[in-house]
């Protein structure tokens, strides 16, 4: 009887996703994105660090009728 054996592999990251769109058009919103690990296969390690990403987007004040308010949507 034959019996192979496989190296372990690594899981990799596949490039990350566009970024969604703003939450919020002003007054601080959110956007994210995310990815996928390819693998791990073999005993191999998972992939380093987390699946999605957050950042601010559109950090400023929205016009208002008496001036600039922070939207709260």
């Amino acid at each position: 009887m034959l019996c192979y054996s496989y190296p372990a592999v690594d899981g990799v990251w596949n490039a990350w996703t566009a970024w969604n769109e703003c939450s919020h058009t002003c007054g601080y919103g959110n956007r994210n994105r995310s990815r996928t690990c390819r693998g791990p296969f073999h005993d191999g390690a998972e992939c380093p660090g987390l699946p999605d990403d957050v950042e601010t987007c559109n950090a400023f004040s929205c016009p208002g009728k008496y001036g600039f308010h922070f939207d709260a949507n």
